[in-house]
């Protein structure tokens, strides 16, 4: 338990030191995002293209978290201010729309709203006035700035653009091995039987989890070691390595002789295997050889004939 809070700790607080380094050259940085006011007049479809002409989109909402920080963004950017005709502004697009689907609102990048979304939407919200309202807006009244009601998507109003921070995240991604382990040389040796390998970025990126296998230890055909080499890769490219063991073990061959004869003393010469019949074996391991050899020990002695 230690141990796990130990890694939780480090990796939030690269994270921090992480974010530390993100800037925004137009709006407000939260997270790893930017998030920018345009006060420009534009219907809901002209506002979107505009966010994706500036490298975003309009904003979404996935997270009680990015809900709280909207509220407060509206509330200190937006309230109060006039749109660019001069008109005070009562709401702000924002990244959903219900066009497709009437009361099924999906976001810019077709997800669902968020389960918690009911706790987002102002009272008596979503309503549909003149079934005409197809769009998502933030109210920026006072007491409820930031809270959802949808909005006509044709009606041109000021929005909300939503896009990456620049700079660099530079901190290497964590890597966490699979335990050593022992196996017979006929099982499967592949992650799904020996385990894989646990990788996160530091710096909220996607990551891909690779790794190739060197033999060594080989002390003979079934028993040796495999050193495999994990290797998670952020997609900054930046990457990180350890090592898992897993000890290949060796598996005693089967032997299958032939059935017990009797002969007489003066029958001896009859005694070998082209006559009385050869062992059968199988390998214990695949790819292993195999060899069958005998030897012959006499224990009695021929009784003396009267």
């Amino acid at each position: 338990m230690r141990a796990t809070w130990l890694i939780c700790a480090a990796i939030i607080l690269c994270a921090l030191e992480a974010r530390a380094e993100l800037r925004c050259d137009t709006g407000v940085l939260h997270l790893d995002q930017c998030y920018i006011f345009v006060n420009m007049s534009k219907t809901w479809s002209e506002a979107q293209q505009d966010c994706v002409d500036k490298n975003g989109h309009l904003v979404t909402v996935g997270f009680q978290d990015e809900q709280d920080f909207l509220e407060n963004f509206v509330s200190l950017t937006v309230s109060g201010k006039t749109d660019s005709n001069g008109a005070v502004i009562n709401a702000v697009f924002i990244g959903a729309s219900d066009g497709w689907k009437e009361g099924d609102f999906r976001w810019v990048d077709t997800a669902e709203l968020t389960p918690t979304a009911g706790d987002f939407w102002l009272p008596g919200q979503p309503d549909d006035v003149d079934h005409t309202q197809n769009g998502l807006c933030l109210d920026t009244s006072s007491g409820s700035a930031g809270k959802w009601r949808d909005c006509d998507v044709n009606m041109r109003r000021p929005y909300i653009c939503e896009m990456p921070a620049t700079g660099r995240c530079d901190q290497p991604p964590l890597i966490i091995p699979p335990n050593t382990t022992d196996v017979l040389c006929i099982d499967i040796i592949n992650p799904s039987r020996t385990g894989r390998a646990l990788g996160a970025s530091q710096c909220g990126l996607t990551v891909d989890m690779a790794y190739t296998n060197n033999v060594r230890d080989f002390i003979c055909p079934g028993t040796f070691t495999i050193e495999r080499n994990w290797t998670v890769t952020d997609s900054n490219g930046d990457k990180s390595a350890a090592v898992q063991n897993i000890k290949v073990n060796n598996i005693a061959p089967e032997i299958i002789v032939p059935d017990d004869v009797t002969v007489s003393c003066y029958e001896m010469d009859k005694l070998t295997p082209h006559l009385i019949g050869w062992a059968n074996g199988t390998a214990g391991c695949p790819g292993n050889g195999l060899s069958i050899v005998y030897k012959d020990y006499k224990n009695l002695s021929c009784p003396n004939r009267e």
